[in-house]
């Protein structure tokens, strides 16, 4: 069994074709004792599985209005965390939406935040 976490945005009713991106963790009951929901955005959820800070994000597709600016908040929410719980293991994983070999500006301001916490591309 597990736990579902996941933003409240979502509780609004059925949803039918792909109207936005949304994030969510499952976390099996076993460790529920050492779980702690952080954070539930629109983009991002961060979850405390005892010392592992685990983050998903999604973050907007290129096309998409106000995308930088969308991502320099999403980001600078996400540093917040991880500089506050920097004793952790921190894990990142989702849709980033860019390719991290790319030299762009989404790309430029992932790299710095998987560079402080010591992240591992996958």
């Amino acid at each position: 069994m597990y736990v579902f976490v996941r933003p409240l945005c979502v509780e609004s009713g059925v949803l039918y074709g792909r109207p936005f991106g949304a994030v969510a963790v499952l976390v099996n009951k076993k460790l529920q004792y050492c779980t702690e929901i952080l954070c539930c955005a629109e983009r991002f959820v961060i979850v405390s599985i005892g010392n592992v800070l685990v983050i998903n994000v999604y973050l907007p597709s290129v096309g998409i209005v106000n995308r930088d600016c969308i991502i320099e908040d999403v980001l600078c929410e996400i540093s917040d965390w991880i500089d506050k719980y920097n004793k952790h293991v921190i894990v990142i994983g989702g849709d980033f939406n860019t390719d991290s070999d790319m030299c762009n500006l989404s790309s430029d301001k992932i790299k710095p935040i998987c560079e402080r916490s010591s992240t591992v591309q996958v």
